[in-house]
């Protein structure tokens, strides 16, 4: 099998002020990971998927490397003895289990990448877990298209497959090329930084409302990777974007409003904890240009907050047209970026950026992470089979995930579109929530989105 443009060593490299700050946010009860899964028609061949994956990561540094002492006696990716995860296979109706019961993965011991492979006799589900320190979520798809077109070069050859020529020394400037015109210079843009993260600090949002029957402190026994998901059909995804299109905004801004008319309705029966009480949530962007295409697996990710107070969610279509224009606003001005400025900021005066990770507050009420069509990130060559990535014997029917939760975020979502459907995965922290909590929430918000598929204006007042 060839690549086209062989990997050059490029380790050991300093780590960025992002991949820092994910480091500091790393706890054991709070894993700074995040799943995907891919569900495939047919049996995964395990001597063609391992040398596919061993291939692919060979240009894929930061997924096959540790954290150590390296250039100055500065934390670096260095070198792992062990570059390829060792690929665990079972069977589809055995539960998975982390290595050491821990979804935590030590960037000190083992390198960012797990991933396990489930089969029966006519389908097979693969699951991929991430250190967010290695790759953000494009970078994970990015990885994930060339290991299906590796595959499948070695299941049928290279009439339908070529892999994406992958430059290893982009890396060397990849904060950089994240932040763009954002790279601090000057007081006044030291004062803006700070004065955006304190912004976020002084109007902290509300954390989601605990059930009434939490789990007690104790995690709950949900088996891994622990999400919810609902998915709606064809006609009722066309009519989500025909309504959005009929309001004049993007189906996102859609997703995202009905999300909050969600939250409020969960809050409702507990007013009483807060005096003024608003909620935010949380969008990572994605900061990479058209260049950068040939960039290995990196964290290149930004993060916007849109933030309401539950009187603004009493009118749903004031509150769809307010998330219209505040999101045309943040992709014009790329303000993703934002955040990166405040945390490059934090990490030059000695002490900050550790001292402003949250751990007693929320960042923000939930995480919405709408990844659209994942297959569309695929940069390798890979053909289709009726609509559907073919790779090999294997037919992707489904892929679907969820980003890292943190402490006081209780809820992460991200909305996937592939195949004409539209899905909805969820996940609540195991520690407060069980699974048919998050299922109720997830019910909640799959009612909410069908109510606006109907048009309906929302919520009752």
């Amino acid at each position: 099998m060839s690549v086209l443009c062989p990997a050059k060593p490029c380790l050991p490299l300093h780590l960025t002020t992002l991949e820092k700050f994910f480091l500091l946010e790393d706890r054991p009860g709070f894993p700074m990971t995040f799943v995907i899964q891919l569900s495939l028609a047919g049996q995964v061949d395990p001597s063609a998927w391992e040398q596919a994956l061993c291939t692919v990561l060979e240009y894929q540094p930061l997924l096959s490397a540790h954290i150590g002492r390296g250039k100055g006696g500065q934390q670096c990716w260095v070198n792992s003895d062990k570059p390829v995860p060792a690929c665990t296979w079972g069977d589809l109706d055995r539960p998975m289990a982390c290595p050491n019961q821990s979804e935590h993965i030590d960037l000190a011991r083992e390198t960012g990448l797990r991933v396990w492979v489930q089969q029966g006799a006519e389908r097979a589900v693969v699951t991929l877990q991430f250190h967010h320190a290695c790759t953000d979520g494009i970078g994970a798809y990015r990885f994930i298209g060339e290991v299906l077109a590796a595959y499948g070069l070695l299941m049928e050859g290279p009439e339908h497959y070529a892999l994406t020529e992958i430059r290893g020394d982009l890396l060397r400037g990849r904060f950089q090329r994240a932040l763009g015109r954002h790279v601090p210079s000057g007081m006044r843009t030291t004062l803006r930084a700070l004065r955006y993260g304190y912004d976020l600090y002084r109007k902290r949002p509300a954390t989601l409302a605990a059930p009434t029957t939490p789990s007690m402190g104790r995690r709950a026994e949900t088996a891994f990777p622990g999400y919810c998901s609902y998915s709606f059909d064809a006609a009722t995804h066309q009519r989500l974007r025909k309504v959005a299109a009929r309001h004049g905004v993007m189906l996102n801004d859609l997703l995202m409003r009905d999300l909050f008319l969600t939250l409020r309705e969960w809050e409702r029966p507990h007013h009483w904890r807060f005096a003024h009480p608003q909620l935010r949530v949380m969008m990572p962007t994605n900061l990479r240009d058209t260049e950068d295409c040939a960039m290995p697996a990196s964290s290149m990710v930004g993060y916007t907050f849109a933030t309401r107070t539950i009187a603004d969610c009493a009118s749903p279509d004031e509150l769809l047209h307010g998330i219209g224009a505040e999101t045309a606003r943040i992709k014009h001005q790329r303000s993703g970026a934002d955040f990166l400025e405040t945390l490059l900021v934090a990490d030059h005066l000695p002490g900050l950026l550790s001292y402003v990770i949250p751990t007693h507050w929320s960042l923000c009420t939930a995480v919405l992470s709408n990844v659209a069509d994942p297959s569309r990130r695929f940069t390798a060559k890979l053909p289709r089979a009726g609509g559907r990535v073919r790779a090999g014997n294997l037919v992707l029917e489904d892929i679907t995930g969820v980003p890292p939760y943190r402490p006081k975020t209780r809820t992460a979502v991200s909305i996937f579109q592939y195949d004409r459907r539209l899905t909805i995965c969820l996940r609540c922290d195991p520690q407060l929530y069980r699974l048919q909590d998050a299922e109720r929430l997830l019910k909640m918000y799959a009612d909410q989105l069908r109510l606006s598929a109907e048009d309906q204006r929302g919520t009752a007042q």
